[in-house]
């Protein structure tokens, strides 16, 4: 790990990168916007996910076009998060009971990044959230957030939980 909140495992992040570019690549906001644009509203823009999210947790579609339809990468980024999930939200919690903004931020960030990839938008929106109240030193509202961010947690590990996703992507499941 280098001096950020991401834990990033060199293999998949190079596999991850030479597969696809992900949307952002081709985001005319990713390399200088025009005057008046914020980091957030720059960040904002990059990190949509969908237009009208879909029902469910995560959009698989999403995912795999942030993969370059690499299915196999998918189920490997998907235990990552199943892992690390959890260890995540105990991190915003600690963070939230030392009133530590900048953690808050960090894992938020990196919550953030992870329910891009994943086509989660609603944690993604959760997370960015957070996010954006760390930034602005305004966790007045932060219990709540983080609240709302763990129930989106556990319902994308559930929806992870269930073998079927697999199973639609035409990818044996995991033992």
């Amino acid at each position: 790990m280098r001096n950020h909140s991401e834990p990033v495992l060199v293999s998949v992040r190079r596999r991850c990168s030479q597969s696809f570019p992900g949307p952002a690549a081709h985001d005319p906001t990713r390399r200088g916007a025009p005057r008046g644009f914020s980091r957030s509203a720059r960040t904002r823009r990059r990190c949509d996910v969908v237009d009208g999210a879909s029902e469910g947790p995560v959009d698989l579609a999403v995912a795999l076009r942030w993969l370059g339809g690499d299915q196999l990468l998918l189920r490997e980024l998907v235990g990552i998060f199943v892992d690390d999930g959890p260890k995540r939200l105990e991190t915003l919690r600690a963070a939230m009971t030392a009133a530590d903004i900048q953690q808050l931020g960090q894992v938020a960030h990196s919550l953030k990044g992870s329910a891009a990839i994943l086509g989660a938008a609603r944690l993604q929106e959760s997370a960015m959230a957070l996010e954006e109240a760390a930034h602005a030193g305004r966790a007045e509202n932060g219990v709540d957030l983080v609240g709302q961010l763990a129930r989106e947690i556990e319902r994308v590990i559930a929806f992870f939980a269930d073998p079927a996703w697999q199973e639609r992507l035409g990818v044996e499941p995991a033992p």
